[in-house]
């Protein structure tokens, strides 16, 4: 498994549960000591996600951007359907295809 397949795992688990205890990260992606450095680093100082509690818990802290949740934001963003307006409903068909032409 990549890497960043990994971040991306430990973050929806540490979103979800809200907090995770470093040896359950270990055991979960089976990560050497300088791996889960590596983690704790992305987690807390890169991406600003969680915070370390006591050197033994990661706490989530909130509002990623991770690949669950971009497809929400994402959709999200979609324009909404046009509504007709007051103005449009009482034009004449034939108005109205001249109004949208102009």
């Amino acid at each position: 498994m990549k890497f960043s397949e990994i971040v991306e795992q430990a973050c929806d688990l540490l979103q979800r549960t809200g907090r995770v205890s470093y040896r359950a990260l270990k055991v979960e992606f089976d990560l050497s000591d300088d791996l889960l450095d590596v983690l704790k680093e992305e987690l807390i100082e890169v991406r600003d996600l969680a915070v370390d509690k006591d050197g033994k818990i990661l706490v989530w802290k909130g509002n990623a951007v991770t690949a669950s949740t971009a497809g929400a934001a994402i959709s999200s963003l979609q324009p909404a359907t046009p509504q007709k307006t007051s103005v449009s409903s009482e034009l004449h068909p034939s108005s109205l295809s001249r109004v949208h032409a102009s």
